[in-house]
């Protein structure tokens, strides 16, 4: 029965969220929550905001799936509503800084004029330590870390007090440093979200494998209207999503391993960020014949490699799309490498 529910759960999710993005589009436009696709020709005004839409798919997927398995069991799934409560706030964090919007334009980093005005970087660490509080009460009696080949240790409080609290801001606020092509921060998250439910599935834990793909149709839907050339962009909105529900679904199904693994392109990058002081911007500049020149003379993020190694290695300039896509194989391969490892 909780194979049906899965599927059906999951389906639902996706032509929900597709339905719900649709729609959104012009809705985002009217409310001035749009901005310009750097690496077009004509820079058109593409909406933004697009985890909106995303997230209210999986949330309502998620809360029918929460409510059918209360029924068909007979037991309420205390520990979903409280992940379901962490994401909300987490995503609720992006949200609020992409809707925090000025009547005036004014100019941003990149000299274009915008009303979207967000909030500061320093408030953004503090508001998903809040998201985490949920997570907090199911991991008091689970202070064990499970090593491979050593086996289970205890690490005591150390381990709710600060090593998944630590774990959870960082890995809540990183997916939006891997950014700038069409089709990349929801490909990233797709591909997370589906190791994890593979891993979850594989280890019996039904109902976080349900929550997981319920995440990663969620994500594939809005994907469809992202893809290049874009339609609509994800915003924090949908990367504080992303960074949430990894988060939370990592910590509470014990996977912190293969989700490390996994995890190990965004570590690069959140360094490759460090390096450049955190002022440094993913996407590049395009040239004539539609490939995309990397913004700097060193290399800050993965797409400044894949703009640059290419042309230096086999002489050929790739174009946003074939970025996009030689940076989701390398994701591909690390998650395929931590099932490997985990299953």
């Amino acid at each position: 029965m909780y194979d049906l529910l899965l599927v059906t759960t999951t389906l639902f999710a996706f032509f929900l969220t597709y339905v719900l993005v649709k729609i959104f589009i012009p809705v985002l436009f009217k409310n001035n929550l749009f901005c310009l696709d750097q690496q077009k020709k004509r820079k058109p005004k593409v909406a933004s905001a697009g985890g909106i839409p995303t997230f209210l798919g999986f949330f309502i997927s998620a809360t029918i799936f929460i409510i059918a398995s209360s029924f068909l069991f007979m037991q309420i799934s205390f520990h979903y509503v409280l992940i379901l409560i962490s994401i909300t706030f987490g995503t609720f964090v992006g949200i609020l800084d992409d809707t925090r919007i000025s009547i005036i334009p004014k100019t941003c980093v990149y000299g274009n004029k915008q009303h979207r005005q967000g909030i500061s970087q320093t408030l953004k660490p503090i508001l998903t330590l809040l998201a985490f509080f949920p997570i907090f009460f199911l991991l008091l009696n689970n202070t064990y870390l499970i090593f491979p080949i050593v086996g289970q240790i205890n690490l005591g409080l150390f381990y709710p007090l600060l090593f998944a609290p630590l774990i959870f801001v960082v890995v809540s606020n990183s997916p939006n440093l891997l950014a700038g092509t069409n089709g990349l921060e929801g490909g990233v998250m797709f591909l997370l979200t589906t190791t994890l439910g593979i891993y979850f599935l594989f280890n019996n834990n039904i109902g976080l494998a349900t929550i997981a793909f319920i995440a990663s149709a969620s994500v594939f839907a809005f994907l469809c209207f992202n893809w290049c050339p874009a339609k609509i962009l994800p915003g924090d909105s949908l990367t504080y999503f992303s960074g949430t529900t990894f988060a939370a679904l990592t910590l509470v199904g014990r996977a912190e391993f293969i989700a490390g693994v996994i995890y190990v392109p965004m570590f690069i990058e959140l360094l490759l960020k460090l390096k450049g002081k955190m002022k440094v911007r993913s996407f590049g500049n395009l040239q004539k014949d539609n490939t995309i020149k990397k913004p700097y003379k060193n290399i800050y993020s993965w797409t400044h490699i894949f703009m640059h190694y290419p042309k230096k290695i086999y002489n050929k300039k790739l174009t946003e799309k074939q970025i996009t896509t030689s940076i989701l194989l390398v994701q591909l391969l690390f998650c395929i490498l931590g099932l490997i490892l985990f299953l």
